[in-house]
């Protein structure tokens, strides 16, 4: 379908639907709840999902990392993962930041994981934003880690608010916006070699 609402459920499950009379177009689940407790059978989609190209991306708390046609929900490709965070997606590139602080590049088309990043854990990133070359990510104690989005090498740090930015970031491609935890709008762009 070329318009339908797209939605995450806590049970793990992802539904489009139409937008004119509510009625559900398809329906794909995303993870299935593991363990005994019910903390660990958590498998909740809290992030945004994210479209591109015909293909819906989506990240689960304790589950996977998923790409789906968007026409019919047919699952393209999943790898096990867990986030709570927005996904980003840049030319070939979904990144995800993982609940343990691990920011990974997946090939957007088949999955295949491309660079790891965990010089971060428990750090408690929230989603990654691309800008120009880069992919920014911003930590519990207020720093924005700065990428390299080839290879996941740290390119710069700058530290954003003491309080952090737990907001998602926002980009155009070349400027990234910040909303800071103490009310702070922050715009920071990509300083062009001379």
């Amino acid at each position: 379908t070329d318009t339908a609402i797209y939605a995450g459920f806590s049970n793990g499950r992802m539904m489009a639907f139409n937008p004119d009379n509510g009625l559900i177009l398809w329906e794909q689940r995303i993870a299935l709840p593991k363990g005994r407790s019910e903390l660990e059978r958590m498998v909740d989609i809290h992030s945004t999902p994210l479209e591109k190209d015909g293909v819906i991306y989506v990240g689960t708390y304790q589950g996977r990392v998923s790409a789906l046609s968007r026409g019919t929900g047919s699952p393209l490709w999943g790898q096990d993962a867990s986030t709570s965070e927005n996904l980003a997606i840049s030319g070939d590139k979904l990144f995800v930041s993982h609940a343990d602080g691990k920011i990974v590049a997946y090939n957007a088309a088949s999955g295949e994981q491309l660079w790891v990043n965990d010089k971060m854990l428990r750090r408690g990133l929230n989603g990654p934003q691309v800008f120009g070359d880069y992919l920014a990510v911003v930590d519990y104690k207020g720093y924005m880690h700065i990428l390299n989005q080839t290879d996941g090498e740290f390119a710069a740090r700058v530290r954003v608010d003491r309080k952090g930015a737990r907001a998602p970031m926002l980009t155009n491609g070349e400027t990234l916006y910040v909303y800071t935890n103490r009310g702070k709008l922050i715009a920071y762009q990509v300083k062009k070699a001379k």
